[in-house]
């Protein structure tokens, strides 16, 4: 099964995901969707990049180690 098809997935405006992307206490690293099934990890600096100009974005977060709020945020899409 693969990480999607058991985490749910949020849309939100683009400026609180940039917000959440910019915060490391909730957010260590950011994966951007490539294919169905395969994530690219990116620096934080051109995830928000990515999302500048974008009115919305979908993503879901994890978090491996079950310490804390902090995991990684895979984004999904971006509109």
């Amino acid at each position: 099964m693969h990480i999607a098809d058991k985490t749910p997935t949020v849309t939100d405006t683009s400026s609180k995901v940039v917000d959440l992307i910019n915060n490391a206490n909730l957010v260590g690293r950011v994966f951007v969707k490539d294919t169905e099934t395969r994530y690219l990890s990116v620096n934080k600096s051109d995830a928000v990049q990515l999302l500048q100009g974008k009115q919305t974005a979908t993503y879901f977060r994890a978090d491996f180690h079950g310490i804390g709020p902090c995991g990684n945020l895979y984004l999904l899409e971006a509109n």
